[in-house]
């Protein structure tokens, strides 16, 4: 088996990303591969050519949602989340693991394990394969070993606070700040703070929870237009997304928009992902590491309801078929010839639900936010 000594390391793996996150968690050991066949036999660490430990520095960015309590007058009304990216240091090490094969004789692998141990680069050189090949003696082969490198991060300190542009711009939308660029348009020109205070409604950090690497969320009801489009688009935007969830049994539709509230300038963030080659002693080791991103949105939420055009008819034909429908049903036709009490109270009990749920299908609120969005930076 040849000797490895290329290994890799994708900090935007889960794994990883929870360590990052775990603040009480300070080392992480990632696995070797396996070798089908073979068993772990011990490891040591990779050491520099001149014998000494081995390690490169990396500090890797990393995103945190903050959870804050949105509270009116001391009672919670709900959860707002704030974006921030932290800077954890990180030593990196590399772990040599080696692997022996099942079926190897006993006196085999104890002559590979005392190889294994046994290596001093400063005192036998730089190049390991050939000290081991001339090293194998009569009882040990190639085929009956494998080295393999792993990645050890430690954390070199703790988490510093790289980017809290969003908890600023979320902290003063409730009077925690200066934040003049909102206004709710429900109620006029109307600056979010301002409701706040008015209305005795604060924010209170409760925790956090690790957020995935990619951008800002996507959702059908949250659309991204060139600056100055919001107003313009709005409407083609929910035809597109009505078209696909009213039922088209519902009949000619009308749809009324209101612009709700508008953030006119919102940090948003994301992570892109680049790779570099180092050396750990004698390992070489690839490093996919992010950059943050960064842009400035405007954001404009409106709040929007669909109502079938001849609402009157409409309930008239839902009234009818429920009726039959819960007429049907077997705890009505099948009893009430000898329970009609019975009958009465199931066929009521059905007729409303039915009711509810069939007019419900044709009433569409909604709120969606359109963002007005340049290039990230």
């Amino acid at each position: 088996m040849a000797l490895n000594w290329d290994s890799s390391v994708t900090l935007s793996d889960p794994q990883i990303q929870d360590f990052l996150f775990d603040q009480a968690q300070t080392r992480l050991a990632l696995d070797a591969p396996e070798w089908p066949g073979f068993s772990r036999a011990e490891s040591r660490e990779a050491l520099h050519p001149d014998g000494s430990g081995a390690m490169h520095r990396e500090s890797v960015e990393y995103m945190v949602a903050e959870l804050y309590a949105i509270e009116k007058q001391g009672s919670a009304v709900g959860v707002n989340k704030a974006i921030v990216s932290f800077e954890q240091p990180l030593a990196v090490t590399a772990d040599v693991w080696l692997f022996l094969k099942d079926d190897a004789p006993a006196d085999a692998k104890a002559h590979a394990r005392s190889l294994f141990s046994a290596y001093d680069p400063a005192q036998h050189g730089p190049d390991i394969e050939d000290w081991v090949a001339r090293n194998q003696g009569d009882v040990l082969t190639s085929e009956m070993y494998a080295v393999e490198p792993a990645v050890v991060l430690t954390k070199d300190g703790d988490r510093r606070e790289k980017n809290i542009d969003q908890r600023l711009a979320l902290l003063a939308l409730y009077g925690d700040g200066r934040w003049e660029n909102t206004e709710i348009h429900v109620v006029g020109d109307y600056p979010m703070d301002r409701w706040a205070r008015d209305q005795g409604v604060t924010a209170r950090k409760v925790g956090e929870e690790r957020v995935s690497q990619g951008g800002p969320p996507q959702a059908r009801e949250i659309r991204e237009v060139p600056p100055g489009q919001a107003d313009a688009q709005v409407g083609s935007i929910l035809d597109d997304i009505l078209r696909h969830v009213i039922p088209t049994d519902c009949g000619v539709m009308r749809r009324q928009e209101h612009k709700l509230l508008t953030l006119f300038s919102w940090p948003e963030f994301k992570l892109e992902w680049r790779r570099k080659r180092v050396r750990i002693g004698c390992a070489s080791v690839t490093i996919v590491y992010p950059v943050l991103r960064t842009r400035t949105a405007k954001m404009v939420f409106f709040v929007h309801y669909s109502l079938p055009h001849d609402v009157a008819r409409m309930i008239f034909k839902v009234a009818e078929t429920c009726a039959i429908r819960s007429a049907l049903a077997g705890g009505v036709v099948g009893v009430v010839s000898g329970n009609p009490g019975a009958a009465l109270a199931t066929f009521n009990g059905l007729f409303q639900r039915c009711m509810e749920r069939e007019i419900v299908r044709c009433i569409h609120p909604g709120i969606i936010l359109v963002k007005e969005v340049g290039p990230w930076s």
